[in-house]
């Protein structure tokens, strides 16, 4: 009976041992393989954002305000005139500062105030742009403060821009299993990344009649990050 119990006894604490063994082991970590994956996509650019405006210094501050306005009138009525749509148009700039004379040696004094009001305009044809601008700068505007070119369509860029992103991310992960001698599992994890594009910019100082203007290209870029498992 002694034995019996024993025996029992020592069963119990070797199964014991042996749970607090299990307990106490640390899991088997996965096995992953980390990569990132760019795609980048360009297409001719087939609309466009001008800024301009006007800009008048007079003795009074309200005399300042009036040549503006009566300016930008004119400017807008060409803008119109262009067939740009009321939508396509935005006061992004309206400013009034004193304009002082004298320094140096001299004291400072106060010569009059400047007035500027600036339009964004949405151009959705590009052969449109050339004359916008030239009737503009016919009808008053004084300031032109660049010309930023877009694609209407950008969502159609970006989806194909992503497809390349995650077809490069499939094709570096599955050199670097290759090249490692592992087996190449399912994607754990992706993770879309920054993207973004350039815009090319024509600065001008002032117009001329027939302004060249130099599009380019419109290139969108998208990165992810993704996680495969590997054997």
């Amino acid at each position: 009976m002694l034995k019996a119990m024993t025996v029992a006894a020592a069963l119990a604490l070797a199964a014991a041992g042996q749970a607090v063994a299990q307990q106490g082991a640390a899991p088997q970590e996965a096995r992953v393989l980390s990569v990132t994956g760019t795609g980048s996509v360009s297409a001719a650019p087939d609309m466009a954002r001008a800024t301009f405006g006007v800009t008048a210094q007079r003795p009074e501050a309200s005399a300042a305000f009036s040549a503006v306005a009566q300016a930008m009138t004119d400017v807008l009525a060409a803008v119109a005139a262009a067939g740009v749509a009321a939508a396509d148009v935005q006061t992004v700039a309206l400013s009034l500062s004193p304009v002082y004379g004298g320094g140096g040696d001299a004291p400072l004094r106060l010569e009059g105030y400047a007035a500027r009001q600036q339009v964004a305009v949405t151009v959705r044809a590009l052969d449109a742009l050339g004359p916008l601008l030239d009737a503009a700068a016919r009808a008053g505007a004084t300031d032109f403060d660049g010309v930023g070119f877009d694609v209407a369509d950008r969502k159609t860029l970006e989806d194909a821009a992503l497809a390349a992103a995650l077809a490069d991310a499939a094709r570096i992960a599955g050199l670097m299993a290759e090249g490692a001698g592992v087996r190449l599992g399912a994607p754990l994890s992706i993770t879309l990344g920054g993207g973004g594009r350039p815009e090319p910019q024509y600065r001008m100082s002032a117009m001329e009649a027939a302004m060249p203007l130099a599009a380019g290209s419109i290139s969108v870029s998208v990165s992810v990050a993704a996680r495969y498992a590997i054997d």
